[in-house]
């Protein structure tokens, strides 16, 4: 897994939000930035569901899985070609 998400769970696992969410706004891709958005909103309002840790989680899953089809910049790009090339070598 990417180690941005990795980081991001950590963080999530240790309930530090705000380190969830600054993790996060490195490699959201733009077709996840509307939900990203609403969460990032309903944590900065106070106002957010019970299961906000598990939303989150499955959420940092999504960006991970949209890799594949966008990668988020030209590094990332690099680094999900490479991730792809290894990938089919084996």
């Amino acid at each position: 897994m990417h180690s941005t998400i990795q980081k991001a769970l950590a963080a999530l696992q240790n309930a530090n939000y705000s380190s969830y969410f600054e993790e996060m706004d490195k490699i959201v891709p733009i077709s996840l930035q509307n939900p990203y958005q609403e969460h990032k909103g309903k944590f900065i309002s106070g106002n957010y569901p019970y299961n906000f840790y598990q939303i989150l989680e499955v959420f940092a899953k999504e960006v991970y899985k949209s890799f594949k089809n966008e990668p988020v910049n030209k590094k990332e790009s690099e680094q999900t070609i490479l991730w792809q090339h290894t990938k089919k070598k084996k």
